[in-house]
């Protein structure tokens, strides 16, 4: 069955209300996002209640039923050769999805186990997941050749861990090497990242009181992986209190994926979708025309991506920083006028034999302090980033020697690792000279 001939199908399906998810060959190669082999038919999951619609829906494109069916499972066919496999569910209240077999038996799936998309001919289309395929095929039946293949180009996408059926017996190979901050290169994880952007931008720029917005993190600095956050601001007038801005949030988002979480982690909220992964979170900011200038500031968030401006709220202004600098020269003069005495709270922790203890001052007013310090010199701008992008910010051999520092192998070593920092720290502070960042 081609590509075309499959859109055709879910077209027919959606225009008769029908929400099909696409299972099988055709539902492992949506989530890679292109064709990998030729497939005789299309498997598809549908709700129970739809059974009759998507009989009429394929009816008027030719297909008819074939004998033997059940009322869990029926295959439609058309006089080409054709076919269209349909696997029905019964949904609860919670959105769990049982499959019946001739038995009696129930086997029930999890919401997420639908919430799947990939693309078929450019297309975007809802598929079965990852983890759910994986469950499928390791299941009730001797797996294929086909279906083997299938499962390891999963295997290698995504990184799944296929149960003992579904590997092939053979041996070692060496391992392919990982990158640590991997591209988004599949086209699902893409492809919702996009529509939430799309779905927020046009459903908060219609609202008078909401100036503009913009996606920051990351993508600002153009090192987005597939572990990044999805980080999205927008600007109010004081007309639109911040419950009913969020309320409108959460209603486009729903559009998109169930709301499974919330958490407020000002300036915003983070929101986790039923549809994402382990790592995507949506961090949704909201700022006022009077605080949101320093988001601006280039040299400290990146490149801003816009999705709208209302009346040039998002121009460059080269004041952006100035607050920043405020604040550093601050924190130096209480480094300077602290650090030395707070080193004492280190040195008694270890004396008393505490070591939890001594570890935790270690890294409050030695180790955090001296990162402030090397990012004061090396990158001013992110003084105040903490551990965030230090492989980033640091030049290599400086960065090596902070990491070295912050490992600390065992209690025995506390004392030297404490020697070292505070020592390095000691002589940033002796060193700043009148050209230095912040210097007086």
């Amino acid at each position: 069955m081609e590509a075309e001939s499959v859109l055709e199908v879910l077209d027919a399906l959606a225009s008769a209300s029908v929400r099909a998810v696409v299972d099988g060959g055709w539902g492992v190669d949506a989530l890679l996002g292109e064709q990998t082999r030729p497939h005789a038919d299309l498997d598809l999951i549908a709700g129970a209640d739809d059974a009759q619609a998507i009989r009429t829906a394929l009816a008027a494109l030719g297909f008819r039923e074939r004998s033997g069916g059940s009322d869990a499972n029926f295959v439609l066919s058309d006089e080409g050769g054709q076919q269209v496999d349909v696997h029905l569910v019964e949904f609860d209240s919670r959105g769990v999805g049982s499959f019946a077999f001739p038995d009696g038996r129930l086997w029930p799936f999890p919401p997420e186990a639908f919430a799947g998309r990939g693309q078929i001919g450019g297309h975007e289309v809802a598929c079965l997941s990852v983890d759910a395929q994986v469950q499928c095929h390791g299941q009730g039946y001797e797996p294929t050749e086909n279906d083997l293949a299938d499962m390891e180009r999963l295997e290698e996408r995504f990184g799944v861990v296929l149960p003992l059926g579904l590997c092939r017996q053979r041996g070692p190979r060496e391992p392919e090497p990982v990158s640590p901050s991997p591209a988004i290169a599949d086209h699902a994880d893409r492809a919702l990242r996009e529509r939430i952007t799309t779905t927020l931008t046009g459903a908060l720029e219609v609202l008078p009181p909401v100036l503009a917005g913009w996606e920051s993190g990351s993508i600002a600095f153009d090192r987005e992986d597939a572990y990044s956050d999805l980080d999205l601001n927008f600007l109010l007038d004081d007309a639109l209190a911040e419950d009913a801005f969020y309320a409108a949030v959460v209603s486009a988002l729903e559009t998109v994926s169930l709301v499974v979480a919330s958490h407020p982690e000002p300036p915003g909220r983070y929101f986790k979708l039923a549809e994402a992964g382990d790592f995507l979170l949506v961090d949704v900011c909201l700022y006022r025309s009077a605080d949101y200038r320093e988001r601006l500031d280039v040299e400290r968030h990146g490149k801003i991506r816009p999705l709208f401006d209302k009346g040039q709220w998002l121009r460059a202004d080269a004041t952006a920083g100035d607050s920043q600098a405020a604040r550093r020269a601050e924190r130096l003069a209480d480094l300077e006028a602290w650090f030395s005495v707070s080193q004492g709270f280190v040195r008694k922790a270890m004396l008393r034999g505490r070591e939890v203890e001594a570890l935790a001052a270690l890294w409050a007013y030695t180790l955090r302090p001296l990162v402030e310090l090397l990012r004061m010199r090396h990158c001013p701008a992110r003084w105040d980033f903490g551990m965030r992008y230090l492989d980033r910010d640091l030049p290599a051999p400086v960065y090596e020697e902070v990491r070295a520092l912050l490992f600390v192998p065992g209690a025995g070593d506390l004392v030297e690792h404490h020697a070292k920092a505070a020592a390095w720290a000691e002589r940033l502070l002796q060193e700043r000279e009148p050209g230095d960042p912040d210097a007086g």
